[in-house]
């Protein structure tokens, strides 16, 4: 590329020349390409030593390219470092806890005794194990995603060619991706298929709010807000990520925040029974009960049968000790999913509360 590539308008209205010159100063807030007319008068002229020629750019993402690429080069081996002790890890449990016939035969009375110990007490080690990598694994997934919005890996990615097949095949790895989220208990599934889906086209929203969706329904509320939010930077009228982060913020118990992204979703789509519920269940924990009411009314009327708004109705009226009626909209609810616990246990309450107080 040459410098007569580049040929951009300088930002001053009324400069009618092209930007020659570039600003490298790394505290400078101002805009950092700038024309002859510029210099004359007096921008940038605090560090004058650090504006180039525009051919100077091409020299200094070259440089800064090998420096990353010197970077990745680093921690690809730290990354391999990982997997090979994750490996090592996993061939010492296979070595001590996969046990053949053959094996066992040829041991001597203290091996054998030795093992028989390890095999007794592998269902003790066997939560421990599994909590000690989870929680190790939970722990580096936040500072990673940590290290992402701090150097903002996160913003609306620069448009690049992505080839139509890369947009099919992440099409698809989303279809994939979104069935597994929908089959409850394989979230963790879905975020794997969805990773490969934005890893093949950044720009798949649809990915992305799924994977926002997945990371909700594992309790990863402040994880799956930052990834509903990078949905809603390719499209900020995405409902379905605006009310995920409306439930995340609810979750989090911020209400009023999950009300006005809730308002958000319901701007886009007045008819949308989660939204309204979400909004409702905000509401009723405000202890608003009658705004709340109204909201949730509102969506029984759009949808009768709607699970959330049904459940929220009758914690409305149970918050309000009004516990006979409560108790009809629970088991409603309970109709559509006989096995929510929290509705159970709500309707649970009610029953005790509705018991003669034994004097």
């Amino acid at each position: 590329m040459q410098s007569n590539d580049i040929k951009l308008k300088c930002s001053v209205s009324n400069h009618d020349a092209l930007v020659q010159l570039v600003c490298f100063e790394p505290d400078c807030k101002a805009f950092r390409f700038f024309c002859i007319q510029c210099q004359k008068d007096g921008i940038h002229q605090n560090h004058v030593q650090m504006c180039f020629e525009i051919p100077k750019l091409f020299e200094y993402a070259q440089k800064v390219g090998k420096e990353c690429d010197d970077l990745l080069e680093i921690v690809n081996k730290q990354w391999k470092s990982i997997k090979y002790q994750f490996q090592t890890l996993i061939e010492g449990i296979k070595k001590k806890y996969i046990i053949s016939n053959t094996f066992l035969i040829q041991l001597n009375y203290s091996q054998l005794n030795q093992t028989l110990e390890d095999l007794i007490n592998f269902q003790s080690q066997n939560s421990f194990i599994k909590n000690t990598i989870q929680n190790t694994l939970f722990d580096f997934i936040e500072k990673i995603e940590k290290l992402e919005q701090e150097i903002k890996l996160h913003e609306k990615p620069l448009s690049f060619h992505i080839s139509k097949q890369e947009i099919e095949k992440s099409q698809e790895l989303f279809y994939k991706g979104y069935e597994l989220y929908q089959d409850n208990d394989k979230y963790d599934e879905a975020i794997i298929i969805l990773d490969q889906a934005i890893n093949l086209n950044p720009n798949n929203y649809q990915a992305i709010w799924c994977k926002a969706a997945s990371l909700r329904m594992l309790g990863q509320y402040k994880k799956a807000i930052i990834w509903a939010d990078k949905a809603l930077l390719l499209d900020p009228k995405h409902n379905f990520s605006l009310y995920c982060k409306a439930a995340c913020l609810r979750m989090l118990d911020q209400y009023e925040e999950a009300i006005i992204w809730a308002n958000k979703a319901l701007a886009i789509d007045s008819q949308d029974c989660f939204a309204l519920s979400c909004k409702g269940s905000s509401l009723r924990l405000l202890k608003r009960f009658n705004e709340a009411i109204k909201v949730i009314n509102a969506s029984l009327t759009i949808n009768p049968n709607h699970f959330d708004s049904l459940k929220e109705k009758g914690a409305c009226l149970h918050d309000e000790h009004q516990y006979q009626q409560a108790m009809l909209f629970y088991e409603q609810a309970l109709r559509i999913f006989p096995g929510d616990q929290w509705t159970k246990d709500r309707l649970d309450k009610c029953l005790q509360a509705l018991k003669p107080k034994q004097k």
